[in-house]
Formats: structure tokens, sequence, C-alpha cells
């Protein structure tokens, strides 16, 4: 891990390798720049340099969100910084969940910069603004999202974070809390308060839709089909309006699919750089 000054604080980031196309990778909420330390190492080619920042809450990143500034925006702000320090000829970005979600408004603000990435992988962001309340099953998924984000927030503030860290990780994770080790449990407890705020802005985040249909970059679209009901109605809105978009569903895989199955991920991820390659 290394340290990067920026104009709000310091910034934690992971880099493996010295190539000249950059890789950036966006950790999940609950989890950090280390939880993708498989998914880099499959990545890892001679001409790639990959870099996973911390977000804000996370390792040593210690940065200041200004007055009206949310999570997100912290986040993203946290992005921009790292992408300014890298100037590589090649520029992809990768984001898991919440790091999904901040890895497609980054893709959005650098199109409209006139720096457009070279590629984008999104496994599973958070995308609730897309959905559609007025179809039956996309309004269950919201109610669903909705009832988490209450119930962390409520037990939070009632004195009882374990609770609610708990139906949170256990709503998105693969794995029981029960079978979380001792030191990763108190961790995620500990980053509770940071948790509802990352939660709370990432649900509310609003995409335009005119913004999307613009977007010109190549994006793949992951998911696992054992994950929740709400990223495959969220994923679909999101294949119909993004137009470089391609939506790909992996057998065997859930929320959690860049730390459980970093090789299935890596692979999916080569096709895809591989074919944008020899096009």
């Amino acid at each position: 891990m290394t340290l990067l000054e920026g104009p709000a604080g310091t910034i934690e980031v992971a880099v493996w390798g010295k190539g000249e196309t950059s890789l950036l990778l966006l950790h999940a909420s609950a989890t950090g720049p280390r939880s993708l330390s498989s998914l880099a190492e499959h990545l890892s080619q001679a001409n790639r340099r990959i870099i996973a920042p911390a977000f804000v809450g996370y390792g040593q990143t210690q940065w200041h969100c200004a007055a009206g500034t949310d999570r997100l925006e912290g986040n993203q702000a946290i992005v921009r910084t790292v992408l300014q320090a890298q100037a590589r000829p090649r520029r992809i970005l990768f984001g898991h969940s919440m790091g999904g979600t901040v890895a497609l408004a980054t893709a959005l603000e650098e199109q409209r910069r006139g720096t457009p990435f070279d590629a984008v992988i999104l496994y599973e962001p958070i995308l609730v603004d897309l959905l559609d309340l007025n179809q039956p099953a996309q309004a269950k998924a919201h109610a669903w999202d909705r009832a988490i984000i209450e119930v962390l927030a409520r037990k939070v503030r009632e004195g009882q974070p374990e609770a609610g860290v708990r139906r949170f990780v256990e709503a998105w994770n693969e794995t029981s809390w029960d079978v979380l080790p001792e030191t990763a449990r108190r961790a995620l407890v500990a980053n509770a308060s940071n948790l509802v705020e990352e939660a709370a802005s990432v649900s509310a985040y609003r995409f335009k839709p005119s913004n999307l249909m613009a977007l010109q970059t190549p994006i793949l679209l992951l998911r696992g089909r054992l994950s929740p009901a709400l990223i495959a109605c969220t994923m679909d809105c999101a294949a119909r309006l993004l137009p470089g978009a391609y939506q790909v569903v992996i057998d065997g895989c859930g929320h959690m699919g860049p730390l459980l199955e970093p090789s299935e991920i890596a692979s999916r991820i080569e096709t895809f750089l591989g074919a944008l390659d020899t096009a």
C-alpha cells in the first residue's frame, strides 16, 4: 500500500505492476481495496498498472468531504485525484457494488471532460434510481433495499451497530455473519457509521437517463445469478439505457463474486477486453 496526497487529504492506494495501461479497481462497501487483491493478481499483465484506492472510511485514507458533499461524491473526488496522478495512454475502470456506482458516475464525468475511458467494467453497481416503481417486481426490490438500509441506520442509532451491520452483510453476501472471522466482524462494526452514510448516499444517487443514453464508452455489465432480485432489475434497466453495454450473467456467483470467484470474474473481463482489442 502507498499513500497519495490530494487536495482534500491522503488516499491509501494499492498498486500492482508498472505498465502503460491503467486499470483502476473500485471496491464495494464494507470491504476495501485489499478485498480486490486476488482479482488484481488474476488481471496482472506486463503492460498493466493496476490501482485500487481506499474510499472514505477505509484503510489509511483520510479525506475531508466538504460541507454539503455526500459520501458518494467524496469517493468520486478520490477517484478523480487518483486518475490525475495516472498519466497512461489507455485507461480501464472496474467497479464493484458501491464502487460500480462510483465508476459509472466517473465514466460520465470523464466523457464530459473529453477524456473517456477505453473500457468500463461494472460488477453489480447499485443503481436503485433506475427502478420503475410502477412495476411490481421492481417496487418489491426497491422496498427490500429500503428495509435493509432502515434496519442498519436504526440499529446504529440505537447503539446496536452489530445487529444492523449483520443484517446488511447477510443481505448482500453469500456467507453468514457468524462464519466471518472475528477480526473482520469487529472491523465491520467499527465502520458502521460510515456504512450508514455510504448506503444512504449510494441508494439515493440519481443518474439522468439521457446522460446514460449518451455514454459511448464500451461497458461490460457483470452480475451473478445468485444475487438479490434488486440486481437483476437494475442491471436490466442499465443494459437498456447504456448504448455501449454488454451484460453477462454468471452462474454460481452472487454479489461478492469479485472476492469469492476472482478467477471467473477476471476471465470474463479479459474476454471483454480482448474483444475490444480485436474489434
